[in-house]
């Protein structure tokens, strides 16, 4: 079973907390228990230096001085104090059940040749701590093995100390208690605010999956998850007006696809069913097919040119001279004017060398001038530019274009004047195949043009 974002979230909370509460149980009670010792052995060994220089100076003495010695520091420090002879005998026992037997400790022997030590022990209930410190005659510090005359132990409980470290490990365990109250409504809060959004999004991409293409959501919740509702918008806005363009692509291409098909069924229809029509009228009909076939093999050669260019094919990159490849358009494209009646003028056209696919970057150009060819009254003129960017100007004198359809001109299959574009044999896709061959040279076509004075296209190409 797979858990929700809002059930999984707060147990996350509750296991880091509950490992971060392991984790003190693990590392900071035993860190905190040798800080203890180590504090309790550093003022146990001070007070059992005091100890032992006041025991030398009664140890030459009567063994009532040393008793009452042991007695009243056994009462002070909250321990067990016993004064040792060098051969291990138990001198003076502050409880009084040890004098006169020897011990066997380790540690009473390192203390005897001069080293005091402090050691804990765990004994049937609790642990213990024994701190050895040599005895030197006439209370003298001891220097070395040989002046030392005894040795002064003291025993203490640490039974404070691990109640004190019982405490702390309860007060952390509160504290994780309380953290894990407090971090649960949180954790639901943080939660729902970011499963919510989600789920939206979730329901959002459902109903785009079921073809509600265009759906958006409200965006909420923090900035990521806010900027991916946005960025969902986007995508699911961008998605519509895609499909929107595919089916009106779809519907151009049937329709311009179905008028030279039904151009073509007209004219043949009367060649089959009627088998005494007259050779002239023959050659007239097979002519005007023949044509139709051509219009609807230029539909699909450029069809296929905007498939290709969809998909972002890479570019065959080449050095080239643009105002040569330039010259040679206007060149192809001269019989054409001429049959028009259109005197076509270029510029200057200083050499400018580009890196571009200069197949394509042909196609494109030459769509633009053939346009301008076709809707020109009587001249175009073609300038190239060199300074930050390349800038390539194609300008007519016709009859311009309307304001409302300048950013409708590189659309696919959009004509201005759809009766002189049949006219004239265009498919409606030149110009769209040219803004895709610049975009992919990372390039730019702008439009300026008024209604009556002609229309100038430049094509803005990166120097590089």
């Amino acid at each position: 079973m797979r858990l929700s974002l809002r059930t999984r979230l707060p147990l996350t909370y509750l296991l880091v907390i509950v490992l971060a509460s392991l984790g003190s149980a693990l590392f900071v009670n035993p860190a905190l228990w040798q800080y203890f010792v180590r504090e309790r052995k550093l003022e146990l060994l001070t007070q059992g230096s005091l100890v032992a220089y006041a025991a030398g100076l009664d140890l030459q003495g009567d063994g009532l001085a040393l008793d009452r010695l042991a007695q009243l520091e056994s009462q002070r420090l909250e321990s067990r104090v016993m004064f040792i002879a060098p051969d291990s005998r138990v001198l003076v026992d502050a409880y009084g059940e040890l004098a006169g037997t020897k011990i066997d400790h380790a540690e009473l022997k390192t203390s005897l040749s001069g080293q005091s030590v402090a050691v804990v022990r765990q004994d049937a209930l609790e642990p213990v701590l024994y701190v050895y410190v040599p005895i030197a005659a006439a209370g003298r510090l001891a220097v070395s093995s040989s002046e030392i005359i005894g040795v002064a132990l003291i025993a203490t409980s640490l039974a404070d100390l691990r109640k004190k470290q019982q405490i702390i490990a309860q007060r952390l365990i509160s504290g994780s208690l309380l953290m894990s109250l407090l971090a649960v409504p949180m954790a639901i809060y943080f939660a729902f605010g970011i499963s919510t959004p989600l789920a939206r999004l979730t329901t959002g991409a459902k109903q785009m999956a079921a073809g509600a293409l265009g759906t958006t959501v409200q965006p909420s919740g923090d900035q990521e998850v806010y900027e991916l509702g946005e960025a969902f918008n986007a995508m699911s806005l961008r998605l519509a007006t895609l499909e929107e363009a595919r089916r009106k692509f779809v519907g151009d291409a049937s329709h311009e696809l179905r008028t030279p098909l039904a151009s073509m069924k007209a004219l043949i229809a009367p060649l089959v069913g009627d088998e005494q029509v007259e050779h002239a009228v023959m050659r007239d009909f097979l002519s005007e097919i023949d044509r139709e076939l051509d219009r609807l093999t230029r539909l699909v050669d450029d069809l296929l040119k905007l498939a290709r260019l969809d998909s972002r094919p890479t570019l065959e990159l080449t050095t080239i001279d643009l105002s040569l490849l330039v010259r040679r358009v206007v060149s192809s494209l001269a019989p054409l004017a001429e049959e028009r009646g259109v005197r076509m003028k270029m510029g200057e056209m200083p050499p400018t060398t580009i890196t571009a696919d200069e197949g394509r970057l042909h196609s494109a150009i030459l769509n633009i001038v053939d346009n301008a060819v076709k809707f020109a009254r009587a001249a175009v003129f073609v300038t190239l530019e060199a300074d930050s960017v390349l800038s390539l100007r194609v300008a007519d004198d016709g009859l311009g274009i309307p304001p409302a359809a300048v950013d409708r001109l590189f659309e696919r299959f959009y004509r201005v004047d759809a009766a002189r574009a049949r006219n004239t044999g265009g498919s409606g896709l030149g110009l769209a195949i040219a803004w895709e061959v610049i975009n992919l040279h990372q390039g730019s076509i702008n439009v300026a043009s008024e209604p009556g004075h002609g229309t100038t296209i430049i094509i803005n190409l990166p120097l590089r």
